[in-house]
């Protein structure tokens, strides 16, 4: 549906110096699926959207939406963003302040080129119908400025998606929210997205945000993708440390191949508190880097079967869901997320096992 190729942006600074913002990049979205472009500030993700919005004039590139081309460096093509019919809403939300819900939801189909498609009845159903999917009905005449931030956010995406667009553009939606509401809005976002099927371009720096929403997530850092792929992929297989890292919480445990791979595919990896079976293929002696995610690391009060580690628990931060520690290992702080019924105290000397087919070899 959406088809990005080689997509180029230099940034000219008024010293003179020139700042690559997108670097080459390429990636294509399915029709109706939520894909999200995922990294931290300044690595070309808003950049990116603002190309697709027609927001940017890139360097270089093609964009081609359902088939249609609306930048083409090569072919010397920009299609105005007046005349791409992308919905987009930015993190500001830019609704109109002196505007009632109905008459901002209404905007889009009053402007030249849209407002002769419909009679005063029809405009009048369009805007009540887009108003109730967002559920703000009973709204309509209420001040913008009257609204809540969940509920703004809302209007926001009514106005973008009453001209039912071919591609929603969201640039960080619900960075202005309050977490436990952004949490509330996840929710509300995937409902919209699955009942009005349109394709989705979705920007954020939240790891949890990606996660949640999308179908399919591209992680940048600088001007480049490092991997795309589903949000189960990106978090259980990262290509490398930076994806590791940014996607979630982690451990980096270094080691040395002491054992080549067997008919599954696992080397003994040597560590400073002992050996762990990883899928690695390297020769003896080989350094490793390897992620270790909280969740896959066992914390036993008593000595489990199998191999296990002798810790001592050093923080230890109760959330309700469950409890976070840091726990010395050997040489090494080591975090874990554990149930929140295991008995621990600060201090206590405890046994851990390590999940090594669920850790990922990064370097």
């Amino acid at each position: 549906m959406l088809q990005v190729h080689g997509l180029t942006k230099t940034y000219r600074a008024s010293n003179g110096q020139e700042a690559l913002a997108v670097n080459g990049i390429g990636f294509e979205v399915a029709k109706g699926e939520i894909f999200t472009l995922l990294g931290p500030s300044g690595c070309g993700k808003t950049t990116t959207l603002r190309s697709v919005a027609g927001l940017e004039t890139p360097d270089a590139g093609e964009i081609t939406v359902d088939g249609v081309t609306v930048f083409s460096s090569s072919g010397n093509i920009r299609v105005p963003t007046s005349k791409r019919g992308f919905g987009m809403v930015f993190q500001s939300y830019a609704i109109w302040p002196h505007m009632t819900v109905f008459d901002n939801a209404a905007f889009p189909l009053t402007i030249p080129g849209q407002r002769r498609k419909y009679t005063r009845k029809t405009l009048d159903e369009k805007v009540r119908r887009v108003l109730a999917v967002v559920a703000l009905d009973g709204f309509e005449g209420r001040k913008a400025t009257q609204l809540s931030g969940g509920q703004q956010q809302r209007l926001a995406l009514a106005r973008a998606i009453i001209t039912e667009p071919p591609l929603l553009l969201l640039d960080e939606p619900l960075s202005n929210l309050d977490a436990k509401l952004r949490e509330r809005m996840r929710f509300e976002l995937k409902r919209l997205q699955r009942e009005l099927g349109v394709t989705t371009l979705y920007v954020t720096h939240d790891q949890s945000e990606a996660l949640a929403l999308s179908h399919n997530i591209a992680v940048m850092n600088h001007s480049v993708i490092v991997q795309v792929g589903p949000p189960t992929e990106i978090y259980e297989r990262p290509k490398d440390r930076f994806v590791a890292d940014f996607v979630g919480t982690t451990n980096f445990i270094k080691g040395k191949v002491a054992g080549v791979g067997n008919a599954d595919g696992m080397s003994a990896i040597a560590t400073d508190f002992g050996t762990i079976d990883l899928a690695h293929r390297g020769g003896i002696g080989d350094e490793v880097l390897f992620s270790a995610r909280p969740e896959h690391i066992q914390v036993h009060r008593d000595a489990p079967a199998g191999p296990s580690w002798q810790a001592v628990i050093e923080t230890r931060n109760f959330l309700g869901f469950h409890q976070d520690v840091e726990l010395r290992l050997g040489g090494a702080l080591l975090q874990a997320r554990l149930h929140p019924s295991l008995k621990i105290e600060t201090g206590m000397n405890v046994h851990v096992q390590i999940d090594g087919a669920q850790c990922v070899v990064c370097a």
